[in-house]
């Protein structure tokens, strides 16, 4: 093996099948207690609004299309309507966010692709060995 590894997020996704987040999502690079992922969300869907309970890096960078970050706090196990903010994403935004913060992507008309950088617990994947979703709450 060489001293790194190339892969390519399109190449990752084809293929891939909605996880149970409702996003198509495949694992880049894994080093140490991080991972990088490419997930990608079909226009016209809406990503399962989620939280989780540990980690400490979340970042989130838009490669390509459009969409609305939905995020809200969570109280006692639940959503917060008070604190619930839309955010409009594009290709070329980055936002991070903080443990136990509810957030979802929601597309219209055209689809979105994301990487992300966080623990590998935050990862959902459907029907693979590497099925790491332990920390990926539902309210």
């Amino acid at each position: 093996m060489g001293l790194t590894v190339i892969r390519n997020s399109n190449d990752i996704l084809r293929g891939k099948t909605l996880t149970t987040t409702n996003v198509l999502q495949g694992s880049l690079h894994r080093q140490g207690d991080y991972e990088l992922v490419v997930f990608e969300i079909p226009a016209h869907t809406s990503q399962k609004p989620h939280y989780h309970r540990h980690g400490i890096i979340d970042i989130f960078i838009v490669q390509d299309g459009e969409g609305l970050l939905h995020l809200s706090k969570i109280r006692d196990g639940v959503p917060d309507p008070a604190s619930c903010e839309v955010h409009p994403l594009k290709a070329g935004d980055t936002y991070a966010l903080s443990v136990g913060t509810l957030h979802a992507i929601e597309t219209k008309d055209q689809r979105i692709v994301v990487m992300n950088i966080a623990q590998p617990t935050h990862s959902a994947y459907v029907n693979a060995s590497d099925d790491s979703a332990i920390d990926i709450v539902f309210p």
